[in-house]
Parts: structure tokens; sequence; C-alpha cells
């Protein structure tokens, strides 16, 4: 894995619309099995719930062609500071990748996961995908070599 430290350093890729309304759809359909099978996701802080939409498979098994979209993403990312530049090395990373995890977020008024030293430990590259074009007053942000936080359009 490369170091947080390098990580850090990729610049943000924002692809609008990657998800079409079936398609996010669809991810609500995993979410409802998600929840007969296992329950619904306890409030891990004031108005936040994550639903952990890889758990057995389900994710994979019930939307493969939408896992096999994530999965692409990987080679979006920004690898000019991968293994000091070099693409071929940096491809060669990526091509390695496969999910690890794939988490639904449902955040309400008040509701956030603005902790400054989260990070997604085990991971390569995290991809976020906004399902509600009509979220308001939320951010993305990212911590920039540093220390600074930063924060993208979503």
């Amino acid at each position: 894995l490369l170091q947080r430290q390098v990580a850090s350093l990729a610049r943000v890729v924002r692809i609008p619309r990657f998800f079409s309304p079936a398609d996010i759809e669809q991810v609500g359909r995993v979410e409802r099995a998600h929840h007969e099978r296992l329950g619904r996701p306890r409030e891990a802080r004031p108005g936040w719930h994550t639903t952990y939409l890889s758990a057995g498979g389900l994710f994979r098994a019930t939307v493969p062609e939408l896992h096999r979209r994530l999965i692409e993403l990987r080679h979006r990312v920004d690898v000019s500071r991968f293994d000091g530049g070099d693409a071929a090395s940096a491809s060669e990373l990526l091509r390695s990748l496969n999910v690890r995890c794939i988490e639904l977020h449902d955040g309400r008024a008040g509701g956030s996961l603005n902790d400054p030293r989260h990070f997604d430990n085990g991971s390569t590259v995290t991809v976020d995908v906004l399902l509600e074009d009509s979220f308001t007053g939320g951010a993305f942000g990212t911590t920039e070599a540093g220390g600074a936080l930063h924060e993208h359009e979503f």
C-alpha cells in the first residue's frame, strides 16, 4: 500500500454523474436487502449512519455491473505522484487493486464525518459517490500534504 503521506499528495478527480438515476435505485435496493438480512445500522454519531454494502459479498452479487464500474474507477486516479511519477509502475499497482469495502453513508441535518484525522486505513484509493443531487450544506474534504484541510466540490 502507498504510504499515507504519499497518497495524500494525489489530487481529487471529480467525475460528475457517475451513477445514473437507475444505478442509484439499484444501490437503494442493495441497501434495503442489507437491512433485511443484517438489520439497520446504528447511528455511529448523531445524524450519521453507515451501511456496509459489501458485507458478505452482497454488492458484488446483487449488482455486478455497478461493482465492475466502481473497480474500474481505480484507473481514473491521479497517479502523477505514485511511485515517484513512474506511470508504468503506478499502473501496475492500480491493476492489482480490488474493492475492499463499499459503504453507504446516510447523513442527516447536523450529521457529519468531519474528523480531520479520519482516513480509510488499508485503502490505496478511496472513491466517494454522491447519490443525492439535491444534497446541500455539506463538504467533502481531504487532508493535504502538510496537514491542511482542503474542501472539494462534490
